[in-house]
């Protein structure tokens, strides 16, 4: 169990480290794009960048996820040629579909007046980056943390940093962040290819057709989980901006963008290294060994996402001011409904990973329905009374909806061995975490350098809570050294420091 550990805290640094580094990169870019750019071109920039963003997964979920899934047992069975190859002959299969009929449609038959090129662009980038992300979930299943992460950045830096300086300085307008994200790809995927070593396991006659029914039966449900997700989390905006107007929708749209980014660094740098352990785990070691490692996965989640939904509660108000302005200081209502739905969400994951292991991808279609149509029925009737803020209590109470009946569901497929004690403790330690930001606020403390000082006093108060309740075993404090040991750059300064030590009790006999 420990080397699986250190497996998931090895490769969770590479993956946390990319979503910081993408994280800063994305919020960089929201002051100099909104420069660049007139409100009615950036209108136009997130209307087709959310296109892609939000019709992307729909098409390469699926696939993912498959990957992720059967990887290890053709691994064990010597047979990566066969996977390999029924993976990237589907590719193809992409291309044609948009190269070959969305982009002729779009370029020659479509109305699209002065945006044809930028839809054009739109659909080449969208064609690959669903490629990429194939790709990337390959190299999640083989456990490539640090390609993963270097790519992820690359396109990242390229897509928003080297998009608005083409903007710029060629002259492309609202065109430059896509031309920017179109070359990261076309250099990106061939490293992609590289890096999973494709030329030594692809051969375009093993392709299997019957890997890819099972492929396809697997996966096929999930393309409908991923589409009500994406249904779940953005319907509630254009309901808003029916009901309400724009200006409210700038105020949610604000405050579910700062959590979900704050959040989503946490939950998915977890979910993502942990995700292919869990899967090898049950393939080579049985059913009761992964429910021992989904109940340590489940207390190390619970230990940094609750602290810090708490902490962003806390700390709306000097949040809002820093890091936007007091132009969305009427926003902060909303920061508790969707920080706590927000953090269901994430949570969720955990439990789901039942459905995945059972191969019952289509169960999990149920819960997402019934919370979608929640959603939709509770913003209908909470928007109209109460504005952006009954939006962000109709999405707690989805979410919230969501939680509880997938876990009713995956319970009958497997046991979640929840670490009630430790969360007990957990609470207790961000209880008395709140208590000192809430004494600091009344401090006066302001500006960067308070929030600075505030998040830092409540995060060695929490750790420190929880290490004097006897949260953490002499063990394992010594298996956080021995991870950080191993994680990239963090390893070399723990050898200096213990070299250091070593050296200075020699020099002091």
């Amino acid at each position: 169990m420990k080397e699986r550990l250190i497996e998931i805290g090895r490769d969770s640094a590479w993956y946390l480290a990319s979503n910081i580094a993408v994280a800063v990169i994305g919020f960089i870019a929201i002051p100099i794009l909104t420069r660049i750019f007139p409100p009615s071109q950036y209108g136009i920039f997130s209307l087709v960048n959310t296109a892609i963003a939000l019709g992307a997964p729909v098409l390469y979920a699926w696939m993912s996820l498959s990957i992720i899934r059967f990887y290890p047992e053709h691994e064990d069975r010597e047979e990566l040629d066969v996977f390999y190859s029924t993976i990237m002959n589907l590719m193809p299969l992409y291309l044609v579909f948009f190269l070959g009929i969305l982009l002729p449609v779009a370029a020659f038959v479509l109305p699209l007046g002065r945006y044809r090129l930028l839809v054009c662009l739109g659909i080449v980038v969208l064609a690959l980056w669903v490629i990429f992300n194939i790709g990337l979930a390959l190299m999640r299943a083989r456990q490539q943390a640090w390609e993963f992460a270097a790519l992820t950045v690359f396109v990242a830096f390229c897509r928003y940093i080297a998009g608005a300086g083409i903007a710029v300085w060629a002259s492309q307008g609202v065109k430059g962040p896509f031309w920017g994200w179109l070359g990261a790809l076309v250099i990106a995927i061939p490293l992609e290819l590289i890096a999973l070593r494709a030329r030594k396991y692809y051969r375009i006659r093993k392709g299997s057709w019957a890997l890819q029914r099972v492929f396809f039966s697997f996966g096929f449900a999930l393309v409908f989980v991923t589409f009500l997700s994406e249904v779940l989390s953005a319907a509630d905006r254009y309901m808003v901006q029916a009901f309400k107007g724009s200006y409210q929708v700038g105020l949610y749209s604000m405050v579910y963008t700062l959590v979900t980014n704050s959040l989503g660094v946490i939950s998915s740098f977890i979910a993502v290294a942990s995700a292919p352990v869990i899967t090898k785990v049950y393939e080579r070691e049985g059913e009761e060994r992964t429910v021992a490692l989904i109940g340590k996965i489940t207390r190390y989640t619970l230990m940094l996402l609750v602290p810090a939904v708490i902490g962003i509660v806390v700390l709306r108000d000097p949040i809002t001011r820093v890091v936007t302005s007091t132009r969305y200081v009427p926003a902060e209502p909303a920061y508790l409904p969707i920080a706590a739905g927000i953090a269901f969400f994430y949570v969720s994951w955990i439990p789901a990973n039942a459905f995945l292991l059972k191969k019952k991808t289509r169960q999990p279609v149920i819960p997402i329905t019934i919370a979608a149509v929640a959603n939709i029925v509770l913003n209908l009737l909470l928007i109209p009374p109460y504005g952006f803020t009954g939006a962000a209590w109709a999405t707690f109470i989805s979410y919230l909806l969501y939680m509880a009946i997938l876990i009713a569901m995956a319970l009958r497929l497997m046991p979640w061995r929840f670490p009630w004690w430790s969360t007990l403790r957990i609470f207790a330690a961000t209880a008395v975490m709140a208590a000192v930001l809430y004494g600091l606020l009344e401090a006066g403390l302001h500006g960067l350098g308070g929030l600075t000082a505030m998040l830092a006093a409540g995060t060695i108060t929490y750790f420190l809570v929880l290490l004097l309740t006897g949260e953490y075993s002499r063990s394992e404090m010594a298996y956080v050294l021995d991870v950080a040991q191993r994680a990239p750059v963090i390893g070399g300064a723990v050898e200096r420091l213990r070299a250091g030590r070593k050296g200075g009790g020699a020099d002091g006999r």
